[in-house]
């Protein structure tokens, strides 16, 4: 998000840029921060973390556990499909009990049966009740193969 100036036909005196870093689980903010500094390379530019210091530094959730195995055995059951470890541009809050040593896995569709989704956030998100139900079936079995190890 930019703010600058106070009317279109008036330079700033300053300006300001606000960036939503969506860093990797591990990320070192403290080393991004100094590597954004050097990339900008300039003195009158500063650069400051938001006040709410961002998220924790964390791993990724492991992937040989009991839960990441009913995750897959579930989707290849339901779905015919592997399971693949992946990151979205969102934030989570998994990122501070994965901080605590939680393993902390998300999983929802990526599209209904019906068509594709409304934007995550947008005016218009939506799911199909089919797919939610879908969903629900996916996550109950889910429970049950971690409850039977």
């Amino acid at each position: 998000m930019l703010q600058a100036g106070f009317r279109a036909n008036v330079i700033p005196s300053q300006a300001e840029a606000y960036l939503d870093v969506r860093a990797l689980p591990d990320e070192d903010i403290p080393h991004f921060l100094s590597e954004l500094r050097a990339v900008i390379n300039d003195p009158d530019i500063e650069v400051i973390l938001a006040q709410n210091g961002g998220r924790p530094a964390a791993p990724p959730s492991r992937t040989d556990n009991d839960m990441f195995h009913a995750l897959e055995s579930v989707s290849r059951a339901m779905f015919n499909a592997p399971v693949i470890p992946g990151m979205l541009a969102g934030a989570t809050d998994s990122a501070q009990l994965r901080a605590r040593g939680v393993q902390a896995y998300g999983y929802g569709p990526v599209s209904s049966l019906e068509g594709p989704l409304g934007g995550a956030h947008a005016d218009d998100e939506n799911i199909s009740i089919r797919a939610l139900l879908k969903l629900i079936e996916f996550l109950w079995n889910t429970v049950i193969a971690v409850a039977a190890e």
